[in-house]
């Protein structure tokens, strides 16, 4: 079987576990710590946390309750949300955080993301990307969901890569929690351009839509929310993941 990677997507706002339909109206899905040990119970590949409450303001990290969260996280982990500087991305690494996804940071300093992998290297610091979908069938890149940064998508990654992000997360708010799949044609845009590896966000509804993207693309890194938080067709709360037998089959040898 491919090297696919299949990773929880756990946003947080206010130390609850919430989940948005196109980055809005988010709504309420139970406690990050039990989801991330039911996680653990799982087994899954790598859980990726974003505190979308430290991303639109400027408000102090909670380091003690990132400390709790990490303590609890025997897998790999990724943390997003208000990263800004060399000393707080050292504090996260200190608490147990593997990796750190920094976004609206690189709109005021794209060096951040040259600081940082120059002192934890590359394999450490992901990319993230906010893009939405227009009328006319182009991206726009955003910040915050409503601040337009005024770069071509393919030339915004492309800068990510050069000052060394070592992956991309790819974050499609037009297809968030509408589990219909992701942005193929998106994708595949991105992944013939760009060498590093990306991790596609936004829009899995089954195991199905991740093997599309691979199929199409190549990618083999795919982050989902909706798909492991919910349940059947009335979107019962369910906090789930799928076994190796299962991804094996939809994947293949």
């Amino acid at each position: 079987m491919a090297n696919i990677r299949i990773i929880p997507c756990l946003l947080m706002q206010n130390k609850k576990l919430i989940k948005t339909i196109q980055f809005k109206d988010p709504q309420y899905i139970g406690d990050p710590l039990n989801a991330i040990r039911i996680y653990n119970s799982l087994f899954v590949d790598e859980i990726m946390l974003l505190d979308i409450h430290q991303s639109a303001s400027s408000s102090s990290i909670d380091f003690e309750y990132l400390k709790i969260l990490a303590s609890e996280c025997f897998i790999p982990i990724c943390y997003g949300g208000g990263i800004s500087s060399l000393p707080v991305a050292i504090k996260l690494y200190s608490l147990g955080f593997e990796k750190l996804s920094i976004n609206a940071a690189v709109s005021e300093n794209p060096k951040i993301i040259k600081t940082l992998s120059s002192y934890f290297g590359s394999q450490s610091i992901v990319g993230a990307i906010d893009c939405k979908k227009t009328l006319l069938s182009q991206y726009k890149i955003v910040v915050h969901n409503k601040k337009r940064i005024r770069y071509s998508l393919l030339d915004y990654a492309r800068m990510l890569e050069e000052q060394g992000a070592g992956e991309i997360l790819i974050n499609a708010i037009h297809k968030d929690g509408l589990m219909t799949g992701y942005d193929l044609d998106l994708l595949a845009m991105l992944a013939e351009k760009i060498s590093i590896p990306i991790i596609a966000n936004c829009g899995a509804g089954h195991l199905n839509h991740m093997k599309d993207v691979f199929t199409r693309t190549g990618i083999n890194a795919f982050a989902a929310g909706s798909l492991f938080v919910y349940s059947g067709d009335l979107k019962g709360i369910l906090i789930n993941y799928p076994d190796r037998q299962e991804i094996k089959e939809t994947f293949g040898n």
